[in-house]
């Protein structure tokens, strides 16, 4: 009699229930590493689209200084109040500067000089049922009726006052520090600090501008985190990663 050899259980392909689990498992972590991965870059990416629009956002306010800069007036009209080191209590600068017709409301509008202010402020973020507030470089208008009206009241014109914050605008949001530095070149071409009293204007502004990440912005609620938060980084920016720091020189009048 002839006995056919029967294959053995251990001879059989395949996985066990043991490697099949073990094998889940794995499959399961590399999964979850790789979605946790995908979240991260995406956080990532967020973080730096939202800080390149913040960057963007401190440029474009700068080059509109620069553009109200190169038609001011002097030297009436011309005021920059340089504040102190407080928070939100920074310089203001206020100035008569050359503006067309289709800038100014029609009411507003019997020539050319116009006055601009530039001041920091903290007011609320701006949407519906946040109590958080922002700090931000705002920009005060006033049309050429005004400056007429008020120089025919005073033999010794000033400019006028920050106008009422209904027709102001903000030019950047978390700007936490904003400094300007007035310049000027002696006869011997030495650039020297302008002080006002002097018969000269300044040839041009040394601006120092702190924008907030987007991070930042987001992390306080009040206008006392905001001023504590100021004051133990004030004179040490350029080292706190949180903010971005533009600075640069701002031709003053027409060159």
């Amino acid at each position: 009699m002839i006995w056919a050899k029967q294959p053995s259980r251990a001879s059989k392909p395949g996985f066990t229930l043991l490697e099949m689990l073990a094998a889940m498992a794995v499959s399961i972590l590399a999964l979850t590493m790789m979605v946790l991965a995908v979240n991260h870059g995406g956080n990532s990416a967020g973080r730096i689209q939202g800080n390149i629009e913040k960057t963007s956002e401190g440029r474009a306010a700068v080059l509109m200084l620069t553009e109200d800069l190169a038609t001011s007036v002097w030297p009436e009209g011309f005021r920059l109040v340089e504040g102190n080191d407080k928070f939100a209590d920074g310089p203001r600068l206020g100035f008569y500067t050359l503006k067309p017709d289709f800038v100014q409301a029609e009411e507003e509008r019997v020539g050319d000089v116009c006055e601009v202010t530039y001041y920091l402020d903290v007011v609320p973020e701006g949407f519906a049922n946040s109590p958080r507030v922002v700090p931000k470089l705002m920009r005060g208008f006033s049309g050429s009726a005004t400056v007429f009206a008020e120089r025919r009241g005073s033999a010794d014109p000033e400019p006028t006052e920050v106008v009422s914050e209904t027709t102001d605008e903000v030019v950047a949001y978390g700007v936490v520090s904003f400094d300007l530095q007035p310049k000027y070149r002696n006869d011997s071409g030495a650039v020297q600090q302008w002080t006002a009293g002097l018969e000269v204007p300044p040839d041009f502004f040394e601006v120092e501008l702190i924008v907030a990440n987007r991070s930042l912005t987001r992390r306080f609620q009040t206008a006392d985190e905001w001023g504590t938060y100021h004051a133990r980084w004030l004179g040490q920016w350029e080292t706190n990663k949180e903010v971005n720091v533009l600075t640069g020189r701002i031709p003053f009048g027409p060159k």
